[in-house]
């Protein structure tokens, strides 16, 4: 059986690094067990692919040894070094990240992060800078977020799962290890630390926003 790449993609603020950070925690997988500084195991893949270069890009992969998994993520957009802004509308280019999978002989698979539509716009908004603090911007980013992956999979039909960062919230241990079957990888414990209240705060910021003459109705309106 080939081995896979997996990639965790969503929009920004949709739980990929937290994700992308437990997934990692599995012997099997080779990923980025400290996601928190936006680094990612394969960066410099990433750069080579943005320029063109899948060869080198081909070069530069980590050998995965004895995983049966390398873990990237990407969200979208995704700024190319770190520490750097990610820029408005800027995606990744997963056609080569396509491409190389298929030279290194990789199964490529699509982990899809999902979040509260509120919960991620009103993040997005109030904590990143590729919308510029615009809602409606936000919006239109979450929107073509979404149809970049969604175009990316009709055009290869590259297998799918998608992740909820609440259904991860809630089930937290069972969830993961599900996700770990999907991949093909067997059970393994896990250190869990995360809180449970991440959207409580978003959601009020974000209805407060109808009162700024945004689109949102209030809450329990019938329109």
């Amino acid at each position: 059986m080939a081995k896979k790449l997996a990639l965790v993609i969503g929009p920004e603020s949709s739980g990929t690094r937290i994700l992308t950070a437990i997934l990692s925690q599995h012997p099997k997988i080779l990923g980025t067990p400290d996601a928190s500084p936006h680094g990612d195991v394969l960066d410099e893949v990433w750069r080579q692919i943005a320029q063109g270069d899948v060869e080198k890009a081909r070069e530069v992969f980590p050998n995965p040894a004895d995983r049966e998994c390398v873990l990237t993520r990407r969200s979208l957009p995704h700024a190319l070094n770190v520490g750097e802004p990610a820029r408005y509308m800027d995606f990744s280019n997963l056609a080569g990240l396509h491409a190389l999978a298929r030279q290194l002989g990789l199964d490529l698979i699509l982990l899809i992060t999902t979040r509260s539509t509120a919960a991620n716009l009103a993040s997005w908004t109030a904590t990143r800078s590729s919308p510029g603090k615009s809602l409606d911007k936000a919006r239109q980013q979450y929107f073509a977020s979404y149809l970049h992956i969604f175009s990316f999979l009709q055009e290869t039909g590259v297998p799918f799962f998608l992740l909820s960062l609440e259904a991860f919230l809630l089930d937290r241990h069972e969830y993961v290890q599900s996700v770990f079957q999907m991949l093909g990888l067997d059970f393994h414990p896990l250190e869990i630390t995360a809180r449970a209240d991440v959207n409580r705060s978003r959601y009020w910021w974000y209805f407060t926003q109808r009162e700024q003459g945004c689109w949102l109705p209030r809450p329990g309106s019938r329109h």
